[in-house]
């Protein structure tokens, strides 16, 4: 290998491919980070080749995802053969890191859970991976335990069947790897998601037995199409048959798996045996339709709930619901058996044996019942990845309600009939059936309040999700409150001439289509950009009212809108472009100076974006609201009045106490996210390279921020600035001072707003377009970035580089949050 490829150093070669070689390698510059680089052989530029590698570059570039190896550059070496950057990923193969670490089964399936929605991402982009195998998963530890990243897209291809650029089967060539195929790759037929679904079955086979489904042995043997007949004719063995009879294996598998023989015979006997079946069924028909459905029932068995795999029986159902209410059930059952065996003795002395099996019978009935709370689990999981409320969404919410939501409610109200009836006749009694009905009653007293909740929280709330996605595409693309169509935005967008739209976007020029759930608000008078109304976080669905009244605000002459409680989310479309982010305490004279940055906001490094959108405002309270069906969870709720705040809270004051979880929960379910740390410093900056968007001094800061200020020293703080701001020890309503050259408000105050990044030093890798920073190369973090400053903070940690973090789970009455949301150009 050469010494350099590009501007990165050569530090070795990681591995040899069919068509490519991988190195890794060092980028020169400040940063140094390690990356690994896939260059096509010499000799190997052939079309078929080129075509493949290039498909391979474009199917990495379109994801973003944390369990997925990152593209972040590519380009063509001094010889002219083409190469693409990715992260570096320091892993071994996902099998033999779970042997090396004696991962439990537990952990192994967690993992994979992983790697499904890895694959479902893939999926959704478009893209079959086509060659799932272990090695192609590279595992290592992280932060939060165990992490998972797939590589080698070497041979994927688009899932559109008319895709000019996609590559199929050659005659007489296998494409991909035979003990994991699917049944009609192999034949060389056509092919779709469930192909990759059976190449994950057959690596959950191997992550159990330590075996693989189909003997290579038998395999190599064969040519292609005799491999081909192999792999349909061939059942796969059910994973605990395999381990009962590998004998004197068994042991050392179990080692490997941190149990007993005896304990993974246990474990994977019944459920995990269904899961890998239905994953593996060679009618493609059978398997799961979807690699998120097979996570989910990876997912359900490690919850103890029951999976979709297996049998829906009564005697499953109440196996779940026993270990979930293991003492209560454990008495039921030796009560229920006592009085049954009475109840067949008595009659049968009485030569009434079909009156005694009449009573059994009655008594199991009433047992069954209690199925329900397994039941209602199980629904309340799948309506849980029923978002966004978007028009693809609609099947799938129709069939949750019909499937699981109506009969459900019907049985709920058989339950709580049961525990009324039970309760009325409530006696001193000892005999077996009283003794039944006390352990009834104490079992659905306990699961009164799932009963209450799936009636009023996820029953209702489906309902209304259903609702909105019927209605909203025609509200988006013909609101009667809007006075711009999306053909008039998209010409605006086009020119870029500075009347009708900022040139900014003519340097990264925007295809925008209309936006599911925006309505365009219009130009902003004051910077140029365009300003879009997102209809969901100004409507409650519990008030009844019509969609169609939503106000939608417009511009004044000075680029403010009116705002009240009642207001949604402004989104700015935010033109693409590159500029310096970080900060630097060196030299004065050059961009980004800070004189109190640290080295956590250093160096300084270009970064390019793609267009995006992003709020201009702090969510606010009543927004939360809305958008979670009436939840608040900030410490200054409406009418508390903090010291030194010339009113109190109101609904346009922004949302706090919001942990990262709970924030990117919330927003994803509406089709949003939080914005990277790059996207925030974007905005914030808006072409400016001082310290702050308002200058170089703290002075400058007046008028534009709520920070730690005089009237905060009147009230127990302390100032670091000499001027007043007006508010005390709390936040102020959004859009209370003025806004940046972009238009965006409270940047440098009022509250910390969180970002998607996990925290990381900037040689981290980061992904395209938004430049998302992973941390350590190893996975989920537990620490998340955030930016900004807030009311009680200092200039010097507001200015416009400046990074803090904090733990996922942490919640603070100064923190809070800012929607972005991705620019859709898929219509």
């Amino acid at each position: 290998m050469p010494e350099s490829i590009g501007p990165y150093r050569v530090l070795s070669v990681l591995g040899n491919g069919g068509m490519g070689t991988v190195c890794l390698c060092e980028e020169r510059g400040p940063l140094h980070r390690r990356v690994a680089i896939k260059v096509v052989k010499l000799g190997m530029d052939s079309r078929r080749v080129l075509a493949r590698f290039e498909l391979e570059r474009r199917a990495l570039s379109m994801m973003n995802h944390p369990s997925i190896a990152n593209v972040f550059d590519a380009g063509m070496t001094e010889t002219g053969r083409p190469y693409f950057v990715m992260e570096y990923v320091d892993g071994v193969a996902l099998t033999k890191y779970c042997d090396q670490h004696e991962l439990t089964i537990a952990q192994r399936l967690d993992l994979l859970a992983k790697v499904c929605q890895a694959v479902q991402h893939a999926h959704q982009k478009g893209i079959l991976h086509r060659d799932l195998k272990p090695s192609n998963v590279l595992a290592f530890e992280s932060e939060g335990g165990h992490a998972v990243k797939l590589i080698d897209f070497g041979l994927a291809r688009a899932t559109a069947p008319d895709d000019r650029s996609s590559l199929t089967t050659e005659v007489g060539m296998l494409i991909g790897t035979p003990e994991y195929m699917a049944p009609e790759q192999a034949a060389g037929g056509d092919i779709d998601t469930r192909a990759d679904i059976y190449s994950l079955g057959a690596i959950l086979f191997e992550l159990l037995t330590g075996a693989l489904p189909l003997d290579s042995k038998l395999v190599r043997r064969r040519d292609c199409s005799g491999v081909a007949d192999l792999i349909e004719r061939h059942p796969p063995p059910k994973p605990s048959s395999c381990l009962r009879d590998s004998r004197e294996g068994l042991a050392r598998i179990a080692a490997a798996r941190n149990s007993s023989p005896k304990q993974l015979l246990r474990s994977v006997r019944g459920e995990l045996d269904w899961i890998v079946g239905k994953a593996m069924a060679k009618e493609r028909n059978l398997r799961y339709s979807s690699a998120a459905d097979l996570a989910r029932d990876i997912e359900r068995f490690l919850a103890n709930e029951p999976v979709e795999a297996g049998p829906p029986s009564t005697r499953y159902r109440l196996g779940k619901l026993a270990r979930r209410y293991r003492a209560q059930v454990t008495a039921l059952a030796l009560v229920l058996i006592t009085a049954i065996s009475g109840a067949l003795i008595a009659w049968g002395y009485a030569r009434d044996a079909e009156a005694g099996h009449r009573e059994a019978r009655r008594q199991l009935a009433r047992y069954e019942g209690l199925a329900i709370f397994t039941d209602i689990d199980t629904a309340r999981r799948e309506a849980r990845h029923l978002f966004p409320a978007w028009p693809n969404m609609a099947t799938p919410l129709r069939s949750w309600i019909e499937n699981h939501g109506r009969p459900l409610g019907e049985r709920v109200a058989a339950a709580r009939a049961m525990l009324a009836k039970l309760e009325s006749r409530v006696s001193s009694a000892t005999t077996p059936t009283a003794r039944i009905d006390d352990v009834l009653i104490d079992i659905l007293r306990r699961g009164s309040t799932d009963l209450a909740a799936f009636e009023t929280d996820v029953l209702q709330r489906v309902e209304h999700r259903l609702r909105w996605a019927e209605l909203i595409e025609r509200l988006s693309l013909s609101h009667p409150g809007a006075r711009y169509t999306w053909d008039e935005a998209q010409g605006a967008i086009r020119a870029a001439d500075d009347i009708v739209a900022s040139s900014r976007y003519a340097d990264h020029p925007i295809r925008l289509q209309p936006q599911i759930g925006l309505v365009p608000i219009g130009m902003n008078p004051a910077t140029k950009l365009w300003e879009f109304y997102h209809l969901r976080s100004a409507y409650d669905p519990t008030s009844g009212t019509d969609p169609n009244s939503i106000r939608i605000p417009q511009h004044r002459a000075d680029g403010t809108i009116e705002l009240d409680d009642d207001t949604g989310i402004v989104f700015v479309l935010v033109p693409g472009g590159s500029f310096a982010m970080g900060a630097q305490s060196a030299d004065s004279s050059k961009p980004n100076y800070c004189p109190d940055s640290e080295v956590w906001n250093e160096p300084v490094h270009q970064v390019t974006l793609a267009p995006y959108f992003l709020a201009r405002h702090e969510l606010t309270q009543g927004q939360w609201s809305r958008l979670t069906f009436g939840d608040n969870p900030s410490r200054s709720k409406p009418g508390r009045l903090w010291r030194g705040n010339p009113a109190p809270t109101t609904l346009l004051h922004p949302v706090e106490q919001v942990s990262w979880a709970e924030a990117d929960t919330v927003l994803a379910n509406h089709g949003l996210q939080l914005p990277t740390e790059a996207q925030w410093e974007y905005a914030c900056r808006a072409g400016t390279h001082t310290t702050w968007y308002t200058g170089s001094e703290s002075a400058s800061l007046d008028g534009y921020e709520n920070i730690a200020d005089l009237t905060y020293a009147r009230n127990g703080g302390a100032a670091h600035v000499s001027f007043d701001d007006g508010w005390g020890n709390g936040s102020s309503p959004v859009g209370a001072f003025r806004p940046n050259p972009f238009g965006f408000f409270d940047m440098h105050g009022n509250v910390i707003e969180w970002c998607r990044d996990p925290s990381a030093p900037y040689d981290r890798p980061v992904a395209p377009a938004t430049a998302e920073r992973h941390a350590r190369d190893r996975g989920p973090a537990s620490r998340y970035s955030t930016r900004g400053g807030s009311c009680i903070c200092s200039p010097a940690e507001s200015h416009s580089a400046f990074r803090s973090a904090m733990h996922r789970d942490a919640r603070n009455y100064y923190v809070g949050l800012r929607a972005s949301r991705q620019l859709d150009a898929s219509r």
